[in-house]
């Protein structure tokens, strides 16, 4: 695991902005997105937004065939 990143918060006009380090985890431009923790306190996990692969794409284009069209699951 790697070690914990400090990250601070600044005034950027009328909203708060992160402040990350300078280090290769990060570049200009890159959207990141701050996901609540589930347990009722204030806190987040800072993950990349990706690319969304499906976006633009033709239904049933992203086929992929069975891997094991022969295998099928007991009846119960």
């Amino acid at each position: 695991m790697s070690a914990a990143l400090k990250a601070e918060t600044v005034q950027y006009g009328k909203s708060l902005a992160l402040i990350l380090p300078d280090d290769k985890e990060f570049e200009k431009g890159q959207t990141w997105l701050l996901v609540p923790l589930d347990d009722n306190e204030p806190k987040y996990t800072l993950i990349p937004k990706l690319k969304d692969p499906y976006a633009g794409k033709d239904k049933g284009s992203m086929y992929v065939p069975e891997e094991w069209p022969e295998f099928s699951y007991p009846d119960d």
